[in-house]
Protein backbone atom coordinates (compact mmCIF):
# COMPACT_ATOMS: atom_id res chain seq x y z
CA UNK A 1 0.00 0.00 0.00
CA UNK A 2 1.30 3.47 -0.83
CA UNK A 3 2.42 5.74 2.03
CA UNK A 4 -0.30 8.32 1.35
CA UNK A 5 -2.88 5.57 1.54
CA UNK A 6 -1.54 4.48 4.93
CA UNK A 7 -1.83 8.02 6.25
CA UNK A 8 -5.39 8.27 4.98
CA UNK A 9 -6.34 4.92 6.48
CA UNK A 10 -4.83 5.91 9.85
CA UNK A 11 -6.86 9.09 9.85
CA UNK A 12 -9.98 7.21 8.88
CA UNK A 13 -9.40 4.78 11.73
CA UNK A 14 -9.07 7.68 14.15
CA UNK A 15 -12.30 9.17 12.77
CA UNK A 16 -14.01 5.83 13.23
CA UNK A 17 -13.15 5.79 16.94
CA UNK A 18 -14.61 9.28 17.17
CA UNK A 19 -17.70 7.99 15.42
CA UNK A 20 -18.08 5.18 17.93
CA UNK A 21 -17.72 7.61 20.84
CA UNK A 22 -20.30 9.95 19.33
CA UNK A 23 -22.64 7.27 18.01
CA UNK A 24 -25.78 8.95 19.27
CA UNK A 25 -25.20 12.33 17.68
CA UNK A 26 -27.06 11.82 14.42
CA UNK A 27 -30.28 10.77 16.13
CA UNK A 28 -33.56 10.87 14.30
CA UNK A 29 -32.43 13.63 11.94
CA UNK A 30 -29.89 11.38 10.24
CA UNK A 31 -31.49 7.99 10.57
CA UNK A 32 -30.54 6.94 14.11
CA UNK A 33 -33.11 5.52 16.51
CA UNK A 34 -32.05 7.68 19.49
CA UNK A 35 -32.45 11.38 20.24
CA UNK A 36 -29.90 14.10 19.62
CA UNK A 37 -27.98 14.60 22.87
CA UNK A 38 -25.58 17.40 21.98
CA UNK A 39 -26.05 20.80 20.37
CA UNK A 40 -23.14 23.05 19.42
CA UNK A 41 -23.33 26.80 18.83
CA UNK A 42 -21.78 26.46 15.35
CA UNK A 43 -22.78 25.05 11.99
CA UNK A 44 -19.68 24.67 9.83
CA UNK A 45 -19.91 24.36 6.04
CA UNK A 46 -16.99 23.11 3.93
CA UNK A 47 -17.06 23.38 0.14
CA UNK A 48 -14.48 23.46 -2.68
CA UNK A 49 -13.92 26.45 -4.98
CA UNK A 50 -17.29 27.95 -4.08
CA UNK A 51 -17.23 31.44 -2.54
CA UNK A 52 -19.57 32.12 0.36
CA UNK A 53 -21.62 34.43 -1.88
CA UNK A 54 -23.10 31.30 -3.48
CA UNK A 55 -24.98 30.49 -0.27
CA UNK A 56 -25.21 33.99 1.24
CA UNK A 57 -29.00 34.20 0.85
CA UNK A 58 -29.38 30.72 2.34
CA UNK A 59 -27.12 31.71 5.21
CA UNK A 60 -29.16 34.86 5.89
CA UNK A 61 -32.46 32.98 5.98
CA UNK A 62 -30.94 30.21 8.10
CA UNK A 63 -29.65 32.68 10.70
CA UNK A 64 -33.02 34.43 10.86
CA UNK A 65 -34.55 31.14 11.94
CA UNK A 66 -31.59 30.24 14.17
CA UNK A 67 -30.25 33.54 15.57
CA UNK A 68 -28.10 31.90 18.25
CA UNK A 69 -26.13 29.77 15.79
CA UNK A 70 -22.59 30.78 14.82
CA UNK A 71 -22.36 30.07 11.09
CA UNK A 72 -18.95 29.20 9.61
CA UNK A 73 -18.22 28.80 5.89
CA UNK A 74 -14.90 27.58 4.47
CA UNK A 75 -14.11 27.78 0.76
CA UNK A 76 -11.30 25.24 0.41
CA UNK A 77 -8.95 24.12 -2.33
CA UNK A 78 -9.26 20.52 -3.46
CA UNK A 79 -5.57 19.95 -2.67
CA UNK A 80 -5.42 18.25 0.71
CA UNK A 81 -9.15 18.77 1.19
CA UNK A 82 -9.99 15.21 2.22
CA UNK A 83 -7.12 14.75 4.69
CA UNK A 84 -7.75 18.18 6.18
CA UNK A 85 -11.39 17.27 6.78
CA UNK A 86 -10.51 13.90 8.30
CA UNK A 87 -8.05 15.52 10.70
CA UNK A 88 -10.59 18.17 11.66
CA UNK A 89 -13.34 15.61 12.16
CA UNK A 90 -11.07 13.60 14.43
CA UNK A 91 -10.43 16.75 16.47
CA UNK A 92 -14.18 17.44 16.55
CA UNK A 93 -13.87 20.78 14.75
CA UNK A 94 -14.54 19.61 11.23
CA UNK A 95 -17.42 20.35 8.87
CA UNK A 96 -21.04 19.76 9.86
CA UNK A 97 -22.05 19.95 6.19
CA UNK A 98 -19.29 18.49 4.05
CA UNK A 99 -19.36 18.80 0.26
CA UNK A 100 -17.48 15.92 -1.38
CA UNK A 101 -17.09 14.45 -4.88
CA UNK A 102 -19.37 11.50 -5.57
CA UNK A 103 -16.47 9.09 -6.05
CA UNK A 104 -15.42 9.65 -2.42
CA UNK A 105 -18.61 8.11 -1.10
CA UNK A 106 -17.17 4.60 -1.22
CA UNK A 107 -14.51 5.66 1.27
CA UNK A 108 -16.40 8.13 3.42
CA UNK A 109 -19.74 6.35 3.96
CA UNK A 110 -18.67 4.91 7.36
CA UNK A 111 -18.10 8.47 8.55
CA UNK A 112 -21.37 9.88 7.24
CA UNK A 113 -24.89 9.97 8.61
CA UNK A 114 -27.75 9.00 6.37
CA UNK A 115 -30.77 11.14 5.63
CA UNK A 116 -33.83 10.21 7.65
CA UNK A 117 -37.34 9.76 6.30
CA UNK A 118 -38.32 13.34 7.03
CA UNK A 119 -35.60 14.89 4.86
CA UNK A 120 -37.54 14.36 1.64
CA UNK A 121 -40.92 14.70 3.38
CA UNK A 122 -41.23 11.01 2.71
CA UNK A 123 -43.95 10.49 5.30
CA UNK A 124 -46.43 12.22 2.98
CA UNK A 125 -45.64 9.95 0.04
CA UNK A 126 -46.61 6.40 -0.76
CA UNK A 127 -45.75 3.80 -3.36
CA UNK A 128 -47.97 0.79 -3.98
CA UNK A 129 -49.70 1.42 -0.69
CA UNK A 130 -46.48 1.30 1.33
CA UNK A 131 -44.19 3.91 2.88
CA UNK A 132 -42.19 6.00 0.44
CA UNK A 133 -38.64 5.89 1.83
CA UNK A 134 -35.72 8.15 0.86
CA UNK A 135 -34.20 5.40 -1.29
CA UNK A 136 -37.41 5.45 -3.34
CA UNK A 137 -37.76 9.21 -3.33
CA UNK A 138 -34.29 9.95 -4.74
CA UNK A 139 -35.04 7.69 -7.70
CA UNK A 140 -37.93 9.99 -8.55
CA UNK A 141 -36.03 13.28 -8.37
CA UNK A 142 -32.54 12.37 -9.65
CA UNK A 143 -31.32 10.40 -12.70
CA UNK A 144 -30.75 6.72 -11.99
CA UNK A 145 -26.96 6.94 -12.01
CA UNK A 146 -26.95 9.72 -9.42
CA UNK A 147 -29.61 8.09 -7.24
CA UNK A 148 -27.67 4.81 -7.20
CA UNK A 149 -24.44 6.59 -6.25
CA UNK A 150 -25.87 8.31 -3.15
CA UNK A 151 -27.80 5.22 -2.03
CA UNK A 152 -25.64 2.75 -0.13
CA UNK A 153 -26.58 0.04 2.35
CA UNK A 154 -30.25 0.91 1.94
CA UNK A 155 -29.77 4.53 2.99
CA UNK A 156 -29.31 7.89 1.27
CA UNK A 157 -26.05 9.58 2.22
CA UNK A 158 -25.93 12.82 0.25
CA UNK A 159 -27.70 15.60 -1.60
CA UNK A 160 -26.23 16.37 -5.06
CA UNK A 161 -25.63 20.01 -5.96
CA UNK A 162 -23.92 19.98 -9.37
CA UNK A 163 -23.18 17.32 -11.99
CA UNK A 164 -20.35 16.93 -14.49
CA UNK A 165 -19.79 14.54 -17.36
CA UNK A 166 -16.99 13.80 -19.79
CA UNK A 167 -17.16 15.79 -22.98
CA UNK A 168 -15.18 16.17 -26.20
CA UNK A 169 -13.30 19.45 -26.63
CA UNK A 170 -12.41 20.14 -30.24
CA UNK A 171 -10.72 22.75 -32.40
CA UNK A 172 -12.75 23.09 -35.59
CA UNK A 173 -9.94 25.08 -37.24
CA UNK A 174 -7.65 22.04 -37.11
CA UNK A 175 -10.33 19.81 -38.58
CA UNK A 176 -10.81 22.36 -41.38
CA UNK A 177 -7.05 22.56 -41.94
CA UNK A 178 -6.86 18.78 -42.29
CA UNK A 179 -9.69 18.85 -44.84
CA UNK A 180 -7.97 21.61 -46.81
CA UNK A 181 -4.74 19.62 -46.87
CA UNK A 182 -6.59 16.56 -48.09
CA UNK A 183 -8.22 18.60 -50.85
CA UNK A 184 -4.81 19.86 -51.98
CA UNK A 185 -3.37 16.35 -51.89
CA UNK A 186 -5.85 15.24 -54.53
CA UNK A 187 -4.51 17.80 -56.99
CA UNK A 188 -5.59 17.06 -60.53
CA UNK A 189 -7.02 13.72 -59.37
CA UNK A 190 -9.80 15.46 -57.47
CA UNK A 191 -13.29 14.08 -57.89
CA UNK A 192 -16.36 14.90 -55.85
CA UNK A 193 -17.20 11.28 -55.13
CA UNK A 194 -13.86 10.82 -53.41
CA UNK A 195 -13.80 14.17 -51.65
CA UNK A 196 -17.32 14.40 -50.19
CA UNK A 197 -17.05 11.46 -47.72
CA UNK A 198 -13.89 12.99 -46.22
CA UNK A 199 -15.52 16.41 -46.14
CA UNK A 200 -18.46 14.92 -44.24
CA UNK A 201 -16.07 13.13 -41.89
CA UNK A 202 -14.04 16.22 -41.00
CA UNK A 203 -16.85 18.77 -40.90
CA UNK A 204 -18.15 17.65 -37.51
CA UNK A 205 -16.78 16.25 -34.25
CA UNK A 206 -16.86 12.44 -34.09
CA UNK A 207 -20.06 10.91 -32.77
CA UNK A 208 -18.56 7.41 -32.62
CA UNK A 209 -15.13 6.05 -31.80
CA UNK A 210 -14.85 4.71 -35.35
CA UNK A 211 -15.38 8.28 -36.59
CA UNK A 212 -12.53 9.40 -34.34
CA UNK A 213 -10.24 6.66 -35.66
CA UNK A 214 -11.02 7.69 -39.24
CA UNK A 215 -10.49 11.38 -38.48
CA UNK A 216 -7.13 10.70 -36.85
CA UNK A 217 -5.77 9.36 -40.12
CA UNK A 218 -6.27 12.77 -41.75
CA UNK A 219 -5.73 15.15 -38.84
CA UNK A 220 -2.53 13.76 -37.31
CA UNK A 221 0.59 15.03 -39.08
CA UNK A 222 4.17 13.76 -38.72
CA UNK A 223 7.67 15.03 -39.37
CA UNK A 224 9.55 11.78 -39.49
CA UNK A 225 8.72 10.04 -36.21
CA UNK A 226 7.65 13.27 -34.50
CA UNK A 227 3.98 14.22 -34.23
CA UNK A 228 3.60 17.84 -35.36
CA UNK A 229 -0.19 17.93 -35.17
CA UNK A 230 -2.25 15.47 -33.17
CA UNK A 231 -5.83 14.44 -33.75
CA UNK A 232 -6.56 13.57 -30.14
CA UNK A 233 -4.77 13.47 -26.78
CA UNK A 234 -5.54 9.86 -26.01
CA UNK A 235 -3.70 6.66 -25.17
CA UNK A 236 -1.33 7.81 -22.42
CA UNK A 237 -1.86 8.29 -18.69
CA UNK A 238 0.24 11.24 -17.59
CA UNK A 239 -0.07 14.00 -20.21
CA UNK A 240 -3.80 13.70 -20.92
CA UNK A 241 -6.64 14.50 -18.50
CA UNK A 242 -9.10 12.13 -16.80
CA UNK A 243 -7.54 9.04 -18.35
CA UNK A 244 -8.76 6.64 -15.64
CA UNK A 245 -12.35 7.73 -16.17
CA UNK A 246 -12.00 7.51 -19.95
CA UNK A 247 -10.82 3.91 -19.65
CA UNK A 248 -13.69 3.15 -17.26
CA UNK A 249 -16.12 4.73 -19.74
CA UNK A 250 -14.79 2.63 -22.62
CA UNK A 251 -15.09 -0.54 -20.53
CA UNK A 252 -18.74 0.25 -19.77
CA UNK A 253 -19.44 1.14 -23.39
CA UNK A 254 -18.00 -2.23 -24.38
CA UNK A 255 -20.57 -3.94 -22.16
CA UNK A 256 -19.01 -4.54 -18.74
CA UNK A 257 -19.57 -3.02 -15.32
CA UNK A 258 -16.46 -1.85 -13.48
CA UNK A 259 -17.27 -3.63 -10.21
CA UNK A 260 -20.09 -5.76 -8.85
CA UNK A 261 -23.27 -4.19 -7.50
CA UNK A 262 -22.31 -5.27 -3.96
CA UNK A 263 -18.97 -3.44 -4.37
CA UNK A 264 -16.91 -6.51 -3.49
CA UNK A 265 -15.14 -7.54 -6.71
CA UNK A 266 -13.89 -6.29 -10.06
CA UNK A 267 -15.83 -7.30 -13.17
CA UNK A 268 -14.07 -5.43 -15.97
CA UNK A 269 -11.59 -8.25 -16.70
CA UNK A 270 -14.17 -11.04 -16.88
CA UNK A 271 -15.13 -12.46 -20.33
CA UNK A 272 -18.72 -12.13 -21.49
CA UNK A 273 -20.62 -13.89 -24.24
CA UNK A 274 -22.24 -11.92 -27.06
CA UNK A 275 -25.75 -12.75 -28.36
CA UNK A 276 -23.97 -14.53 -31.22
CA UNK A 277 -22.25 -16.83 -28.73
CA UNK A 278 -18.79 -15.27 -29.05
CA UNK A 279 -16.67 -14.88 -25.92
CA UNK A 280 -15.20 -11.38 -25.56
CA UNK A 281 -13.37 -9.42 -22.88
CA UNK A 282 -14.85 -5.92 -22.81
CA UNK A 283 -12.08 -4.59 -20.59
CA UNK A 284 -9.34 -5.91 -22.85
CA UNK A 285 -11.07 -4.49 -25.92
CA UNK A 286 -11.36 -1.09 -24.24
CA UNK A 287 -7.75 -0.98 -23.09
CA UNK A 288 -6.47 -2.19 -26.45
CA UNK A 289 -8.47 0.47 -28.28
CA UNK A 290 -7.42 3.28 -25.95
CA UNK A 291 -3.73 2.38 -26.16
CA UNK A 292 -3.86 2.18 -29.97
CA UNK A 293 -3.77 5.99 -30.13
CA UNK A 294 -0.29 5.92 -28.57
CA UNK A 295 0.99 2.96 -30.63
CA UNK A 296 3.23 4.05 -33.55
CA UNK A 297 2.34 0.87 -35.43
CA UNK A 298 -1.37 1.77 -35.55
CA UNK A 299 -2.89 3.93 -38.31
CA UNK A 300 -4.64 6.13 -35.70
CA UNK A 301 -1.39 6.86 -33.81
CA UNK A 302 -1.82 10.41 -32.52
CA UNK A 303 -0.28 10.85 -29.09
CA UNK A 304 2.69 9.76 -26.96
CA UNK A 305 4.23 10.45 -23.53
CA UNK A 306 6.83 12.87 -24.94
CA UNK A 307 4.21 15.39 -26.04
CA UNK A 308 3.30 18.34 -23.79
CA UNK A 309 0.37 18.34 -21.41
CA UNK A 310 -2.90 18.19 -23.33
CA UNK A 311 -4.07 21.52 -21.91
CA UNK A 312 -1.10 23.33 -23.44
CA UNK A 313 -1.10 21.33 -26.65
CA UNK A 314 -4.78 22.11 -27.18
CA UNK A 315 -4.48 25.78 -26.25
CA UNK A 316 -1.52 26.17 -28.60
CA UNK A 317 -3.30 24.51 -31.52
CA UNK A 318 -1.20 21.34 -31.55
CA UNK A 319 -3.97 18.83 -30.88
CA UNK A 320 -7.47 18.89 -32.34
CA UNK A 321 -9.43 17.03 -29.66
CA UNK A 322 -9.29 16.29 -25.93
CA UNK A 323 -11.74 14.31 -23.77
CA UNK A 324 -12.15 15.72 -20.26
CA UNK A 325 -14.53 17.07 -17.64
CA UNK A 326 -15.65 20.70 -17.43
CA UNK A 327 -12.68 21.73 -15.31
CA UNK A 328 -10.49 21.35 -18.41
CA UNK A 329 -12.50 24.08 -20.12
CA UNK A 330 -12.21 26.35 -17.07
CA UNK A 331 -8.44 25.90 -16.97
CA UNK A 332 -8.23 26.48 -20.70
CA UNK A 333 -10.11 29.76 -20.51
CA UNK A 334 -7.91 30.94 -17.65
CA UNK A 335 -4.61 30.09 -19.34
CA UNK A 336 -5.54 30.75 -22.98
CA UNK A 337 -8.34 33.33 -22.78
CA UNK A 338 -8.24 34.16 -26.50
CA UNK A 339 -8.36 30.56 -27.67
CA UNK A 340 -11.65 29.48 -29.23
CA UNK A 341 -12.91 25.92 -28.87
CA UNK A 342 -16.09 23.87 -29.05
CA UNK A 343 -17.51 21.01 -27.01
CA UNK A 344 -19.50 17.98 -28.08
CA UNK A 345 -20.79 14.75 -26.52
CA UNK A 346 -18.21 12.08 -25.79
CA UNK A 347 -18.08 9.47 -28.60
CA UNK A 348 -20.09 6.26 -28.35
CA UNK A 349 -19.42 2.86 -29.92
CA UNK A 350 -22.60 3.17 -31.96
CA UNK A 351 -25.17 5.94 -32.16
CA UNK A 352 -28.74 5.49 -30.99
CA UNK A 353 -30.89 3.56 -31.70
CA UNK A 354 -28.22 0.97 -32.50
CA UNK A 355 -26.88 1.28 -28.98
CA UNK A 356 -28.14 3.01 -25.85
CA UNK A 357 -25.70 5.78 -24.92
CA UNK A 358 -23.32 4.97 -22.07
CA UNK A 359 -21.81 7.85 -20.11
CA UNK A 360 -19.99 8.61 -16.86
CA UNK A 361 -21.07 11.30 -14.41
CA UNK A 362 -19.40 12.87 -11.40
CA UNK A 363 -21.08 15.25 -9.01
CA UNK A 364 -20.63 17.14 -5.78
CA UNK A 365 -22.83 16.01 -2.93
CA UNK A 366 -23.56 17.58 0.45
CA UNK A 367 -23.11 15.16 3.36
CA UNK A 368 -23.28 15.25 7.15
CA UNK A 369 -20.48 13.54 9.10
CA UNK A 370 -21.56 11.29 11.97
CA UNK A 371 -19.54 13.43 14.37
CA UNK A 372 -21.33 16.63 13.36
CA UNK A 373 -21.93 18.71 16.50
CA UNK A 374 -25.51 19.55 15.60
CA UNK A 375 -26.87 17.28 12.87
CA UNK A 376 -30.42 18.62 13.14
CA UNK A 377 -29.30 22.17 12.29
CA UNK A 378 -26.93 20.86 9.65
CA UNK A 379 -29.81 19.00 8.05
CA UNK A 380 -31.94 22.13 8.14
CA UNK A 381 -29.31 24.05 6.21
CA UNK A 382 -28.67 21.16 3.82
CA UNK A 383 -32.37 20.93 2.99
CA UNK A 384 -32.30 24.60 1.97
CA UNK A 385 -29.24 23.85 -0.16
CA UNK A 386 -31.06 20.96 -1.82
CA UNK A 387 -33.88 23.30 -2.81
CA UNK A 388 -31.30 25.71 -4.27
CA UNK A 389 -29.20 23.08 -6.05
CA UNK A 390 -29.97 24.47 -9.52
CA UNK A 391 -28.53 27.85 -8.65
CA UNK A 392 -25.50 26.35 -6.91
CA UNK A 393 -24.82 24.15 -9.94
CA UNK A 394 -25.05 27.12 -12.30
CA UNK A 395 -22.61 29.14 -10.20
CA UNK A 396 -20.14 26.25 -10.36
CA UNK A 397 -20.55 25.83 -14.12
CA UNK A 398 -22.14 22.41 -13.63
CA UNK A 399 -25.47 20.88 -14.56
CA UNK A 400 -28.53 20.51 -12.37
CA UNK A 401 -28.88 17.21 -10.52
CA UNK A 402 -32.68 17.24 -10.78
CA UNK A 403 -34.25 14.87 -13.29
CA UNK A 404 -37.17 17.25 -13.90
CA UNK A 405 -34.82 20.11 -14.80
CA UNK A 406 -32.71 17.89 -17.04
CA UNK A 407 -35.80 16.52 -18.80
CA UNK A 408 -36.93 20.03 -19.65
CA UNK A 409 -34.12 20.02 -22.22
CA UNK A 410 -33.39 16.31 -22.44
CA UNK A 411 -31.85 16.37 -25.92
CA UNK A 412 -29.28 19.05 -25.16
CA UNK A 413 -25.69 18.41 -24.24
CA UNK A 414 -24.71 17.64 -21.50
CA UNK A 415 -28.19 16.91 -20.09
CA UNK A 416 -28.62 13.89 -22.33
CA UNK A 417 -25.35 12.39 -21.10
CA UNK A 418 -26.23 13.02 -17.45
CA UNK A 419 -29.64 11.37 -17.76
CA UNK A 420 -27.99 8.20 -19.14
CA UNK A 421 -24.84 8.48 -17.03
CA UNK A 422 -23.48 6.25 -14.30
CA UNK A 423 -21.16 7.09 -11.41
CA UNK A 424 -18.36 4.64 -10.70
CA UNK A 425 -18.10 3.40 -7.10
CA UNK A 426 -14.50 3.61 -5.94
CA UNK A 427 -12.68 2.33 -2.89
CA UNK A 428 -9.51 4.22 -1.90
CA UNK A 429 -10.44 6.51 -4.76
CA UNK A 430 -6.98 7.97 -5.44
CA UNK A 431 -5.38 4.54 -5.63
CA UNK A 432 -8.36 3.15 -7.54
CA UNK A 433 -7.84 5.65 -10.35
CA UNK A 434 -4.06 5.23 -10.22
CA UNK A 435 -4.50 1.50 -10.81
CA UNK A 436 -6.51 2.26 -13.96
CA UNK A 437 -3.87 4.74 -15.13
CA UNK A 438 -1.22 2.12 -14.49
CA UNK A 439 -2.95 -0.26 -16.89
CA UNK A 440 -2.58 2.37 -19.61
CA UNK A 441 1.08 2.94 -18.72
CA UNK A 442 1.79 -0.78 -18.70
CA UNK A 443 0.54 -1.08 -22.28
CA UNK A 444 1.75 2.22 -23.74
CA UNK A 445 5.18 2.28 -22.08
CA UNK A 446 6.03 -0.94 -20.25
CA UNK A 447 5.45 -3.50 -23.00
CA UNK A 448 2.63 -5.46 -21.39
CA UNK A 449 -0.19 -6.77 -23.52
CA UNK A 450 -3.67 -5.38 -22.82
CA UNK A 451 -4.66 -8.75 -21.35
CA UNK A 452 -1.69 -8.78 -18.97
CA UNK A 453 -2.25 -5.19 -17.86
CA UNK A 454 -5.96 -5.79 -17.40
CA UNK A 455 -5.48 -8.88 -15.21
CA UNK A 456 -2.86 -7.09 -13.11
CA UNK A 457 -5.16 -4.10 -12.70
CA UNK A 458 -8.12 -6.27 -11.72
CA UNK A 459 -6.05 -7.96 -9.03
CA UNK A 460 -5.12 -4.56 -7.55
CA UNK A 461 -8.72 -3.34 -7.63
CA UNK A 462 -9.94 -6.52 -5.93
CA UNK A 463 -7.44 -5.91 -3.12
CA UNK A 464 -8.72 -2.35 -2.68
CA UNK A 465 -12.32 -3.54 -2.57
CA UNK A 466 -11.40 -6.15 0.05
CA UNK A 467 -10.03 -3.50 2.43
CA UNK A 468 -12.19 -2.61 5.40
CA UNK A 469 -12.34 0.71 7.22
CA UNK A 470 -11.73 -1.00 10.52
Amino acid sequence: MYASQKVRDTLRLSCLFSVLIAAGLLATACGSATSTTFTAPKVRIWRVNQPEDVVKDLETDFLKNNPSVQFSYKNKSIDGYELSALKSLTARNGPDVWSIPSDWLGDETPRLGWLGDSFFNAETQSVSGGPFKPVDWVKQIYPAGIADAITLNGHVYGVPTGVDTLRLYYNSDLLSAALSEYRKSLGDNYNDEQYQPIRNLLSNPPSTWNDLVDQAKYVTAHNGSAITRSAVALGTADNAPDTADILQLLIMQNGSDIISTDHTRALFHIPTTTPAGVSVRPGENALSFLSSFSDPSKPNYSWNPSLPQALDAFGQGKVAMVIAYSNFGKQLKAKYPRFSFNIAPVPQISVAPLQTPVNIVKFWTETIPRVADNPALALEFMKAEANSANGIATEAGLASPFLKTLNNDANSFPNKQIITGKAVFKKSHDQFDQDFRQMIIDVSQNGLTPAQALDSGADKINKLLAQTDE
